[in-house]
């Protein structure tokens, strides 16, 4: 099965998609070359997205398809080929340019998240830059290692602030407590 196949496999049955993470899983470690493979059914994230016979899927699904994908390329962690990481760089760079940090485009901007996590490119980004789009769409994230992927853990603390400056007071206690930082906190205090 090739990227777009996988794809448009994933469109087909994205209602499935809580049910279906394991076999997508199994479908990377199968394959020779899982970046590649995840790389190519990127293909359908922005327009033209891909199209089955008459049927063009909607863009929230291509998108949904691509987001589950590049989550469980991350989780397998698959040594990511030196040709296949700089297609990915030049891809990341080009969805860059279209990417609206705005409301109505939390996919959008999770997709480039989890593209650069995955494909581990977040050193050719502004860390800064990166801090601010994770505040934006910090309560749509479900896995916080998404922050180590990003190489971002030393930033923690900026980011609680950006998230506190943006009267995002629930965010920060669920990202507190799933990094650990509550216990830390606690220890810290004098009994």
């Amino acid at each position: 099965m090739d990227g777009k196949n996988l794809q448009m496999f994933l469109n087909e049955g994205w209602k499935d998609h809580s049910s279906i993470g394991t076999e997508v899983a199994m479908a990377l470690q199968r394959s020779g070359d899982p970046g590649k493979l995840v790389l190519d059914a990127m293909e359908g994230f922005y327009p033209p997205h891909l199209c089955k016979g008459d049927r063009e899927f909607e863009g929230e699904v291509a998108r949904r398809s691509c987001i589950l994908l590049l989550e469980q390329l991350m989780e397998l962690s698959p040594e990511i080929k030196p040709h296949v990481r700089e297609n990915a760089v030049i891809l990341a760079f080009d969805w860059e340019t279209k990417l609206k940090v705005e409301s109505g485009h939390e996919l959008e901007v999770l997709g480039f998240l989890w593209f650069l996590a995955s494909f581990r490119l977040a050193y050719a980004f502004d860390a800064n830059k990166l801090l601010g789009v994770l505040v934006f769409v910090a309560r749509h994230i479900q896995n916080t290692e998404i922050f180590k992927a990003l190489g971002l853990e030393d930033k923690i603390h900026c980011f609680l602030k950006k998230l506190a400056g943006s009267q995002q007071d629930m965010q920060i206690i669920r990202y507190m407590y799933a990094l650990g930082l509550l216990e830390e906190e606690s220890q810290k205090r004098p009994r």
